[in-house]
């Protein structure tokens, strides 16, 4: 699973990719069309992970996640933010992804 999320990453960079160099409304809805759908399978992927999540829980109060869960949590957080600049971007609020 961590490395599917890491395909799934370069996916989504790859779509990135393409709608900063041939940006137009339609595509910025493809876009986020499938940063929707990827968000929700890497979601997916956070709650179905059936490896070893955690390894020496609560040292000095924290827990520490282990490499390949942590992989697939940070991906699905970066994807779920970029999912959240791209509605800013196609609602107008704030086109800091797509400036042009």
């Amino acid at each position: 699973m961590p490395f599917l999320a890491i395909l799934l990453d370069c996916l989504t960079l790859g779509a990135y990719f393409f709608q900063l160099h041939f940006g137009s409304p339609f595509i910025y809805v493809l876009g986020i069309g499938l940063q929707i759908i990827v968000t929700l399978i890497q979601l997916g992927f956070c709650f179905s992970y059936k490896g070893k999540r955690y390894r020496n829980p609560w040292i000095f109060g924290i827990f520490k996640a282990t490499i390949p869960y942590s992989i697939i949590i940070a991906s699905t957080a970066v994807n779920g933010i970029m999912v959240i600049m791209y509605g800013f971007n196609l609602f107008g609020i704030n086109n800091i992804i797509f400036s042009k």
